[in-house]
């Protein structure tokens, strides 16, 4: 083989590697352009904050008893819950266990929500929301419990 064929077969594989460099970028580019956006592990690990507004300890309600609370960062609605990150709401009422399904909790803006607990027996009752992770059944920023009347 001439000194000339060996050069253009040296310039066409040069030219190949270039070509597939060049594709490798553009598929690259279209994946990180398309793909979900996520939170970053840094701000997964972060604790977020929940703020219990309303009720307030010593309060006294007739029918529907809303809890309004505010959260840091957003909650996103998740499957059939609410949640923030990994951490899915929850609030405990009277040792009871209560999820926040996307259907109840309504979005005030702003990171501010409204939860109606409709319902409720005459009498005290005791709430406090909080953020678990289902995968280890860790409890996160949890507000603090807030003892509360509803009148017949």
């Amino acid at each position: 083989m001439s000194e000339s064929a060996q050069n253009r077969r040296h310039l066409g594989l040069v030219a190949i590697a270039f070509v597939l460099g060049g594709l490798q970028l553009l598929i690259l580019g279209f994946w990180a352009g398309n793909r979900e956006e996520r939170p970053s592990a840094v701000r997964d690990e972060t604790t977020p904050v929940i703020v219990l507004h309303t009720p307030t300890d010593g309060a006294t309600f007739q029918g529907t008893v809303p809890l309004i609370f505010e959260t840091l960062p957003v909650l996103r609605p998740a499957r059939d819950v609410w949640g923030i990150s990994r951490w899915e709401l929850r609030a405990e009422l009277d040792g009871e266990v209560l999820v926040g399904s996307r259907d109840a909790i309504e979005v005030f803006g702003n990171g501010r929500y409204r939860w109606p607990l409709d319902g409720l027996a005459p009498g005290t009752h005791r709430v406090r929301l909080f953020l678990t992770d289902p995968r280890t059944g860790s409890i996160d920023g949890a507000t603090p419990m807030v003892e509360f009347t509803v009148e017949p």
